[in-house]
């Protein structure tokens, strides 16, 4: 929930609660009579946020929208909310509409790209995200994105080139050490990887993702007692992490632990399952049935 609104996404809101005009870019802003209640239900609506009631913050964010249309910062919060619901094409109008209202609201052309990635849609997003650069050079979750493009479409030197400057900007943001150690790993730099996970660690000790790249390091590295220590640890932090399971189950299939092997698989199989990630099932299914054949044997 914290990587969508973030440091950017919370400013402006609080920007439109104290000074208006100072969040939505106009100097003589209008004033309607349902105004400052609008500004009660936008300020309701992020404390539903910061408490992890998203359904409840959407109902106060579409409320201050009806009371004052023009509040733009409430549009934009509104598009942060259904982006974290996955409601991906809601969440583009709700950007959408806040850039209607103010064309230089860097940070929704940074959540519009945001969308847009999420959805698989580079080429559009990388429309967006030069915009939100062209307006705020240094929004760092601007230069995030446009990593998660070039790794999106197989262009890892410029993703680390991108990730590298949000760093500049936003430097204890764990996400972009995390981005940019899997960018490594598309090039095989397995110590910079290395590096990149353990900043990701650093910053947020529980990074669950960041502990199965570090594994993912270990392993190729052709040191399996550490990887798996690294996979049970993303597994600790995260018990829905089907590729961690999947992970352990082949170090433990390859060093012959065949029991332990068919445990972590068949649970990775259940999970990948209900996550719907078809083939992925059928792998963890397939290497499980050749665990029990073995220990059979």
């Amino acid at each position: 929930m914290k990587g969508r609104w973030g440091v950017a996404g919370l400013l402006i809101a609080v920007l439109a609660i104290t000074n208006p005009q100072s969040a939505q870019g106009q100097s003589l802003p209008v004033l309607t009579p349902t105004t400052p209640k609008a500004i009660e239900s936008l300020n309701r609506g992020l404390e539903e946020v910061r408490v992890g009631n998203i359904d409840r913050a959407i109902a106060l964010f579409e409320e201050a929208i009806r009371l004052d249309k023009t509040l733009a910062p409430a549009h934009y919060n509104l598009g942060l909310a259904l982006r974290e619901k996955g409601q991906l094409q809601a969440a583009a109008d709700a950007f959408h509409r806040a850039l209607s209202i103010n064309p230089k609201l860097a940070v929704a052309y940074a959540n519009l790209g945001a969308a847009l990635i999420e959805g698989n849609n580079f080429e559009q997003a990388q429309v967006y995200l030069d915009r939100a650069i062209d307006l705020s050079p240094q929004l760092g979750i601007t230069h995030y994105n446009l990593g998660l493009v070039a790794l999106g479409q197989d262009k890892p030197e410029r993703a680390i080139e991108h990730f590298r400057n949000a760093q500049k900007y936003r430097s204890q943001a764990p996400e972009i050490s995390y981005q940019m150690g899997l960018a490594y790993l598309q090039q095989n730099q397995l110590e910079q990887a290395k590096t990149a996970f353990e900043s990701a660690i650093g910053l947020r000790p529980r990074y669950s993702q960041a502990h199965y790249g570090l594994g993912q390091v270990w392993f190729q590295q052709n040191q399996p007692e550490v990887a798996l220590e690294a996979f049970q640890q993303a597994i600790a932090f995260n018990s829905e992490l089907a590729s961690a399971y999947y992970a352990a189950g082949v170090v433990f299939f390859e060093g012959k632990q065949f029991s332990q092997a068919v445990a972590m698989l068949q649970k990775a199989q259940k999970l990948y399952a209900e996550q719907g990630q078809v083939l992925w099932a059928v792998y963890a299914k397939q290497l499980s049935q050749r665990a029990i054949s073995r220990n059979q044997d």
